[in-house]
């Protein structure tokens, strides 16, 4: 049971690690799921649209993931803003989908914070106080 737990968390690092290398049109995987977020001003605002909370949602899980390479971390600083926006949003409908994009964009905030330069990001947009926020929201 243990070899088999240690075989699946070498096949995750495998993973990760082949996910941090080029992709198609020469860029790497983590500048991949950077442009996906960033790839609209109108989100560092926090104007966004209805397909928007999976996008949030999906990319924030793949951050998540990647930011076990450490390498990955200044790069998802570039993230920041637009997963700041995320968690300032309100929902009156509060609907799943919402609440399932809030906590994988927190989780990804938490884990790139690790980096010194992004938690001093995080904390000049004020996301610690929405990051305690939606952890205590559960």
């Amino acid at each position: 049971s243990s070899s088999s737990s240690s075989s699946s968390s070498s096949n995750t690092t495998t993973t990760t690690t082949a996910a941090v290398e080029k992709v198609k049109g020469g860029i790497s995987g983590v500048e991949w799921v950077v442009r996906l977020l960033t790839d609209s001003k109108d989100k560092e605002r926090g104007v966004f649209s209805k397909n928007d909370d999976a996008l949030i949602a999906n990319t924030s899980t793949l951050i998540s993931v990647m930011s076990i390479d450490k390498s990955t971390w200044p790069v998802f600083g570039k993230c920041i803003p637009v997963l700041i926006q995320a968690l300032r949003r309100d929902d009156n409908v509060r609907s799943n989908e919402f609440q399932v994009m809030q906590k994988n964009a927190a989780v990804a905030l938490a884990k790139i914070a690790k980096y010194p330069a992004n938690i001093k990001k995080i904390r000049d947009l004020q996301g610690m106080e929405l990051l305690y926020r939606a952890v205590a929201k559960g």
